[in-house]
This record gives C-alpha cells, structure tokens and sequence, in this order.
C-alpha cells in the first residue's frame, strides 16, 4: 500500500508540474518585454507612450483571460480551459514572432495576456483539484515558484 502512495504521490506532484507551467508563462511573459523593448522600440519607432501602452497590453489581456477563465472553467472544465489557453498563447506567440507592423504586434500581446490570464486562474484551480487535501498547499504554492522561475529564466535570456 505504501508503494501504491508514493507512486500515486509523485503522479500528482508530476502533474502539478506541468500543470504550473502557466505560471512560468505568466513569469515569462511579464519580464520578457524588458529585453525585447529596446529592439522594439527601434523597430516600430515608439516613444514613451507607445512603449508603455505596448509593455501594459499583456496586463490588459491578463485582466480580460481572468474575467473570462473563471466561466470558461465552470461550463468546460479545468483541463480544456487549460487546453485553450495553451492554444491561444501558442497563436500569439506565433502571430507576435511574424508581425510587421505595431497594431499586429500589441493585438497578438494582449491576445497572449488573454491566456496567460487564463492560465493564472486555472493553473491553481486545476493542481488544486487533483492534490490530496494533505498535499493540496504544497502543490498550489508550485505555481508561485514556477513564476518566478519564469521571471528569473527571462533575466536570464535578457542579459
């Protein structure tokens, strides 16, 4: 029996790993605009209005995705709110990496706020939900770590 509970202990915490891999995309999305600015701002030739309104459209996406995450959950699931929110950070990124112009760049921005929004309330909600009452704190609080893990991993790169 007792084998059976580690085995079915390390499952969950595997889980929850990859479950809080939205936290990392939270972590990483929010500090990887610092790095990129420079270069950005060259590019679409921005001033400071410019850069902070395209800095601040992850956060207003953010708002719109957590607004949105909490009904998409209750009428789905967790897991397929997980599952698009995975799907629309996955097409943002890869509308803002072919972007030519800075309306495409902010709208595919804010649209990757909307799954990373979505990603933060569900990431919790989902590793929450498979965790053991005993070990539904520790799981949880993976999330937290894996965000920082995500701001650290982005200064990283930046540097």
């Amino acid at each position: 029996m007792q084998q059976t509970n580690t085995f079915h202990h390390r499952y969950i915490l595997g889980i929850s790993f990859i479950s809080a891999l939205g936290g990392y995309l939270f972590g990483f999305d929010f500090a990887v605009i610092s790095g990129a600015l420079p270069f950005l701002r060259t590019t679409f030739e921005l001033n400071a209005w410019w850069e902070g309104f395209l800095t601040g459209s992850l956060a207003l996406g953010c708002m719109a995705g957590c607004a949105m995450a909490g009904a998409l959950a209750e009428r789905f699931g967790r897991k397929p709110g997980l599952l698009l929110a995975a799907l629309i950070f996955t097409l943002s990124s890869l509308g803002m990496a072919f972007s030519n112009t800075f309306t495409l760049f902010t709208t595919m921005r804010f649209a990757a706020g909307i799954g990373v929004g979505m990603a933060s309330i569900l990431s919790p909600l989902y590793i929450a939900e498979i965790s053991p009452a005993h070990l539904r704190g520790r799981n949880v609080s993976i999330n937290q770590l894996t965000i920082v893990i995500g701001i650290l991993v982005t200064n990283l790169v930046n540097y």
